[in-house]
């Protein structure tokens, strides 16, 4: 049995690490504002560098709150 959910994530996020080298960014006209649980902020904040260097412009935005400006 294969897990189609993990598998599809895992052809995304090895698409991402490809495009990385590309560095091909979609500003966002309007940025997305992002609400997450104490924990889900916490292993964010700790990702926030590999998330970025993805191609991702996420900041903190205030108490468990982030910010998405642009997507690869």
């Amino acid at each position: 049995m294969i897990d189609q959910r993990a598998a599809w994530s895992r052809i995304h996020y090895e698409q991402l690490l490809l495009r990385q080298e590309k560095h091909a960014v979609h500003t966002l006209l309007i940025p997305l504002t992002l609400q997450f649980s104490s924990l889900e902020s916490r292993l964010i904040a700790e990702q926030l560098d590999v998330l970025n260097a993805m191609g991702f412009s996420l900041r903190e935005f205030g108490s468990n709150t982030f910010v998405i400006d642009a997507i690869p």
